[in-house]
């Protein structure tokens, strides 16, 4: 799972969460700044929900528009998006930076 600060608390009793883009790419993710830009393939696999605010920044957007192929909208509001991952589809890779 991984979802905005202003959610996680709600979804605190799931085993992992991640502040988006974790872990589809790393950004601000613990001390060691080696891995930032890239993809922690393992647990991003294991992501089966995004909730993300219906605004996004254009970080959130782009990052979001890169993987939004393997994700298929569950449910939205005028503040929040529900999406679930659609294992059919692979995640696409990482574009060149």
């Amino acid at each position: 799972m991984r979802a905005r600060s202003l959610v996680r608390q709600h979804l605190a009793y799931r085993a992992e969460i991640y502040q988006f883009p974790n872990p589809f790419r790393i950004v601000l993710y613990g001390p060691d700044t080696s891995r930032e830009g890239q993809r922690d393939a393992e647990r991003a696999e294991h992501v089966e929900f995004l909730v993300l605010q219906v605004n996004k920044s254009e970080e959130d957007a782009r990052d979001f528009a890169v993987i939004s192929a393997a994700f298929t909208l569950v449910r939205a509001n005028s503040s929040w998006e529900l999406w679930r991952r659609d294992r059919r589809v692979a995640l696409p890779p990482l574009p060149a930076p």
